[in-house]
């Protein structure tokens, strides 16, 4: 997909954004202001589509920031069949403020935000602006982060730069646009046979023959590793599962 914050900020500084009706005009100014101070020194994130996002819970001990300013962005195909784009800019200073944006029809729109005491509590944190609608969008939004952060921090996923063309970026200059980002995405290092030889103690000592989802795995005290999705079992019969993510948006 490739980042698209450098077209976030071209429509920020040309006044081209708009917020959801709750967010008052106070908050509106402010998100702007810090946006305009910071996002052009944030490190891209690419989390790719929603849709494919693996449906596993996040780790929480494993939710940090790789840097004190990032740009997180995800894609989605809407039930009108509009291609959205979600942003998350994410800002962590003595407490963390995340805001969301949105893309649809090539127009920005601020969605809302989180401030937390920390990425891995999420227990105490408050959601802006205080609506129904936009605290579930929210809601979704943070398990999504939280959901790829897990993942980013499993020692067996290496970040991988993807870096602008030398040319495009002259190009873009001379027709005094802003240069595009270059951004990161994940590659998972998984082992060929992975939980071939595992041993089952207790109670899962000869379970049904079943899809273990992939997870990530705590090996060692604060060392997560990905666990590729697999056939265990070994005792008579087979259990089916079938898993699924949904992403309710009402425009």
């Amino acid at each position: 997909m490739g980042c698209q914050l450098h077209d976030l900020i071209e429509a920020v500084t040309q006044n081209k954004i708009t917020c959801i009706d709750p967010i008052i005009d106070h908050d509106f100014m402010e998100i702007i202001r810090v946006f305009k101070t910071v996002a052009p020194q944030a490190i891209c994130f690419d989390m790719g589509c929603i849709d494919e996002i693996p449906n596993i819970s996040p780790v929480y001990e494993m939710v940090k920031e790789p840097f004190p300013t990032c740009w997180f962005e995800a894609n989605f195909t809407h039930t009108d069949g509009k291609q959205i784009i979600i942003g998350l800019l994410v800002i962590v200073r003595e407490e963390v403020q995340i805001t969301s944006f949105r893309r649809k029809n090539k127009k920005w729109q601020i969605r809302g935000g989180i401030v937390a005491e920390s990425l891995s509590d999420w227990q105490k944190y408050e959601i802006f602006p205080d609506h129904d609608y936009s605290e579930k969008e929210i809601e979704q939004h943070k398990l999504i982060l939280s959901t790829f952060l897990s993942a980013l921090n499993c020692n067996n996923v290496k970040r991988v730069e993807h870096t602008p063309e030398p040319k495009l970026q002259k190009s873009r200059k001379k027709r005094g646009k802003l240069p595009i980002f270059s951004h990161w995405t994940l590659e998972l290092s998984i082992p060929k046979e992975t939980d071939k030889n595992q041993t089952l103690k207790g109670t899962h000592s000869s379970p049904r023959v079943h899809l273990r989802r992939g997870h990530p795995r705590q090996y060692a005290p604060g060392k997560y590793t990905w666990v590729q999705p697999c056939i265990v079992g070994k005792s008579n019969g087979i259990v089916t599962k079938d898993y699924s993510a949904k992403y309710k948006n009402n425009e």
